[in-house]
């Protein structure tokens, strides 16, 4: 399944991929169909704006037994759109391309968002390789001094037992990191990165996790660079759900205004040949028609069908821009949130995590601690470590859904900036 990801210990892996460029691949890859897709809805809103001409309509009718022999009657005639009908139709038209544009804009941001998340948890792994490597050594000394004072009789039997538990607790900490490295990896093949950068990191995800499950001898990765914020680029102008709302809305009214124009009287020229009339004066016809719509009760359903369809419009715009502003409250809150906890970890926990463990080795290679306060210090210090990034990586995508509700492309610089 992780065969994409393979990697060999020899060769020499990739560098840690900056976000924006493992986002840029993925937007690029074919299997996402994000650039596919909106070339395609772009050509299609160019033929619906050249579309809002009424077509030529040809007819013909053909008299085998008329009373002076075989007759045929051909015309075309082409209906002439009013100017209030004709911009209709192009407001119609302008609004279902910009519905289509914004689809492919929201894909866009919902897969960016994504891949950020994919990201961040990829960087977490990564670190997680470290600390672990760093907390594996540790209790392997611990033992390793365990072992030699069982030997000499300084240390009961029962605690060397104590310190090689403590690895195969630690043995199994790096297997559910493994898992997760495994999940990313998996994660970035599903949103679609296969080539580039994404590709790199898949690579590193898999090297990642052997190293974890105790496949390499040698890790060559070092610790990645804090990645840097995700909420970079420009927001939109309106949240994207509101914006195909207003889109929508548009639609609606012109489709109102056509249904409107359909009831009342259409001119059209009209043009035709025919040889069903003996005087040959006749027989070429050139003129102006007129259809006047007599179906009042159906003209009138339709119209009404038309209104209700924009008053349904307005409505759902309304609440788009409620739900939207609902959205980015509660993304922000997330983020106020994500930091403060972080910041809690970074400056607080973490150190006194560490002066704990550093304090109670001291204590035990002087006699005056225990081996189980050690060990359990030292686990506690890794887990707070091991804690801080996940803290990180949670305030990264508490931001990468702020990006979402905003219309922000997660950790894409705008082109202005």
């Amino acid at each position: 399944m992780y065969c994409f990801f393979s990697v060999a210990w020899a060769a020499s892996l990739p560098a840690f991929p900056a976000r924006d460029a493992v986002i840029h691949s993925v937007l690029a890859d074919p299997a996402a169909g994000i650039a596919a897709a909106g070339s395609a809805l772009a050509e299609a809103g160019r033929l619906r704006g050249e579309a809002t001409l009424a077509p030529v309509l040809l007819s013909a009718e053909w008299a085998p037994f008329a009373h002076h022999g075989v007759a045929v009657d051909a015309r075309a005639s082409w209906m002439l759109p009013g100017a209030r009908m004709r911009r209709s139709a192009q407001e119609a038209a302008a609004g279902a391309d910009r519905m289509a544009g914004l689809d492919s804009a929201m894909a866009e941001v919902q897969l960016a968002a994504r891949t950020s998340l994919t990201f961040d948890e990829a960087w977490t792994v990564l670190h997680a390789v470290h600390v672990l490597d760093h907390h594996g050594e540790t209790v392997a000394e611990a033992a390793a001094s365990v072992a030699r004072r069982v030997g000499a009789g300084l240390l009961r039997a029962d605690q060397r037992v104590m310190a090689e538990m403590e690895g195969v607790l630690v043995a199994e900490e790096r297997l559910v990191w493994a898992g997760r490295a495994r999940r990313a990896a998996a994660d970035l093949v599903a949103v679609g990165g296969a080539n580039g950068h994404a590709a790199d990191l898949g690579v590193l995800l898999e090297a990642a996790a052997v190293r974890l499950e105790g496949g390499a001898e040698a890790w060559s990765v070092g610790v990645p660079a804090d990645p840097g914020p995700v909420l970079v680029g420009a927001r939109a102008a309106e949240p994207l759900p509101v914006a195909a709302a207003q889109a929508d809305a548009a639609m609606a009214a012109g489709m109102a205004e056509m249904a409107r124009a359909e009831g009342r009287p259409m001119a059209g020229l009209m043009a035709g040949a025919s040889s069903m009339w003996e005087d040959p004066g006749m027989a070429v016809m050139v003129g102006v028609e007129v259809e006047v719509p007599l179906d009042a009760a159906a003209n009138a359903a339709r119209r009404a069908g038309a209104e209700a369809r924009v008053r349904a419009a307005a409505a759902s715009e309304a609440r788009s821009r409620a739900e939207s502003r609902g959205e980015e409250a509660r993304a922000e809150a997330m983020v106020h949130e994500a930091e403060r906890m972080e910041l809690v970890m970074q400056e607080r926990m973490a150190p006194l995590a560490a002066e704990r463990a550093r304090l109670a080795r001291l204590a035990f290679e002087t006699g005056a601690g225990t081996l189980e306060s050690w060990l359990l210090a030292e686990r506690d210090l890794a887990h707070a470590r091991l804690r801080q990034m996940e803290l990180r990586a949670e305030r990264r995508s508490a931001e990468a859904m702020l990006a979402m509700a905003r219309g922000q492309r997660a950790g894409i610089p705008s082109e202005a900036e």
